[in-house]
């Protein structure tokens, strides 16, 4: 999937925290352009984002300096 191997980075903040995806910077309930099926930012943490589709969820973890 795009997305999974797209997700490069999370900016952290508290009040509103963003992850980059491809050229994309999202908050969460944003959906990610350009996918044939709808995906959207459930959760943003420090190292992880997860995202939702089709009502499942799935996660994709980061490394620390990513």
């Amino acid at each position: 999937m795009w997305v999974r191997t797209h997700t490069s980075g999370v900016v952290f903040s508290k009040q509103q925290p963003l992850c980059l995806v491809g050229p994309y910077t999202l908050k969460v309930g944003d959906k990610v352009p350009g996918q044939s099926v709808e995906v959207e930012v459930d959760k943003i943490e420090k190292r992880a984002v997860t995202y939702r589709v089709a009502g499942e969820t799935f996660v994709v973890g980061l490394e620390e300096g990513e």
